[in-house]
């Protein structure tokens, strides 16, 4: 059951369900929205909070002059912006100003590797299917061009190397082994 509270000041209010709203009687519950929590949140685009909205499609809260929510649905959304990994990192001390664009690492798990190592100790002893399933897991490891934010300024992979470093490192690897199994190219 919708309060009847609307968190704008006119007692003339009508509860419009979100789905039978305008896009202006939306646009207008957001630039409330923005002013009544705005403060308590780092800068955030327009879109966010739009998508917010859209999200958890409150009732709104229709007067003359103005349009908004009630306080329990104002509270939903508070909670859904908070959950926002943008937010949570701002929160954390890793704002605008702190977050870079960078390469992750590549994490490879160690049973990779391990196959790796054993491989180019014994170039011939695994079948083609092996070869190419293990070989095919770390270039793709190594070659996925993925581009993210990071928290930190020079994400390091788990062994403290860096991430471009480590992925030269294993495809030179790669090669070696193509090379000593007779392989051209990717095998």
């Amino acid at each position: 059951m919708p309060s009847t509270t609307p968190i704008s000041a006119e007692p003339t209010a009508v509860c419009v369900p979100f789905s039978q709203a305008s896009p202006e009687q939306v646009t207008q519950a957001l630039d409330t929205v923005r002013q009544a929590v705005g403060p308590q949140f780092p800068p955030l685009v327009k879109e966010t909070w739009a998508n917010a909205i859209r999200a958890l499609q409150p009732d709104l809260w229709v007067a003359p002059q103005t349009v908004s929510l009630n306080e329990p649905d104002l509270a939903r959304l508070v909670q859904h912006l908070d959950g926002l990994p943008a937010i949570v990192n701002a929160r954390a001390g890793y704002g605008r100003g702190k977050l870079f664009f960078t390469r992750q690492p590549m994490n490879c798990p160690a049973e990779f590797l391990r196959a790796l190592t054993e491989m180019e100790a014994h170039p011939q002893a695994s079948g083609p299917a092996v070869y190419q399933l293990v070989t095919g897991l770390l270039r793709a490891r190594a070659e996925a061009d993925e581009l993210n934010w990071a928290q930190v300024p020079n994400p390091r992979e788990d062994d403290g190397t860096d991430p471009d470093q480590a992925r030269a490192a294993l495809l030179a690897r790669l090669a070696a082994l193509d090379h000593a199994r007779g392989v051209s190219g990717p095998g």
